[in-house]
C-alpha cells in the first residue's frame, strides 16, 4: 500500500545554518561546516578552511557577494565552480 511505502522514506534532515565574521565579510554556512581559518582574499570573495564534521575531511569554502550583480563576472565565476568540479 501507498502508505506503507511512504514509512519507509526517512525523513530529510533539517537544514541548520551558523554564522561568523571571516575577513570583512559574514558567512552563513551548513553546521556541518566549522571554520579553521581564513586562507584568503580577493576581488571575488573569502576563502576559508572548514572541517565537514559528516566526513571529517578539511574542505575550501568560497563566498562570493554579488556573484550576479555583473554578468561578465557571473560567467567567470560560473567558469571557476565547473573548472573546480573536475579538480
Amino acid at each position: 500500500s501507498k502508505s506503507s511505502e511512504m514509512e519507509d522514506i526517512s525523513p530529510v534532515e533539517e537544514y541548520k545554518t551558523h554564522s561568523f565574521p571571516a575577513g570583512k565579510h559574514t558567512f552563513t554556512i551548513d553546521k556541518r561546516y566549522s571554520m579553521i581559518r581564513v586562507v584568503g582574499s580577493g576581488a571575488y570573495g573569502v576563502v576559508i578552511s572548514a572541517t565537514d564534521s559528516k566526513t571529517n575531511k578539511n574542505v575550501a569554502i568560497k563566498m562570493v557577494p554579488r556573484a550576479f550583480n555583473d554578468e561578465i563576472d557571473a560567467k567567470r565565476i560560473l567558469r571557476e565552480i565547473k573548472l573546480l568540479k573536475h579538480m
